[in-house]
């Protein structure tokens, strides 16, 4: 299972790498979206997955949208705080994924019987359900958006 699961660190790196470099094309929003929903959609597909290369598929597919989503919060941030408040910022957007892994651990030991899948569910369904507040609170600044 351990290689099942670093597929999702491999697809970080691809994601990471392009990530950045799309949003500079694309712009922040919607490549802060588009990860956003990947992330979401096959983190919650690994719940359900019918077969081992969906399976192998799903967390290539979730370490990409979130590795698409690292570099682009950062440069949301860089763009956004102040000299003063970019490292605060920075410290606050990096503890989001241990923040809901912690919260993910909760559930499980406090509901006992509850399954690994619907621990999956949930922390698929959970960036999905942020969709709608990033499109409210982020905009792209026309000169960062070249398409």
């Amino acid at each position: 299972m351990g290689y099942v699961f670093s597929l999702g660190v491999f697809g970080m790196l691809f994601g990471a790498f392009f990530g950045g470099r799309i949003a500079d094309y694309l712009g922040q929003k919607r490549v802060l979206m588009l990860s956003v929903a990947i992330f979401g959609v096959f983190f919650a597909l690994t719940a359900i997955a019918p077969s081992i290369e969906i399976l192998y598929a799903a967390r290539f597919l979730t370490g990409l949208g979130l590795g698409a989503a690292m570099p682009t919060m950062i440069s949301v941030v860089g763009d956004e705080a102040t000299e003063l408040n970019r490292g605060k910022l920075n410290s606050l957007m990096y503890c989001g994924l241990p923040v809901g892994a912690i919260f993910v651990a909760g559930l499980a030991i406090y509901f006992k019987d509850i399954s690994w899948q619907t621990l999956f569910l949930i922390g698929g369904l959970t960036p999905l359900v942020l969709l709608p507040f990033i499109a409210l609170i982020l905009i792209d600044k026309p000169s960062a958006v070249k398409a």
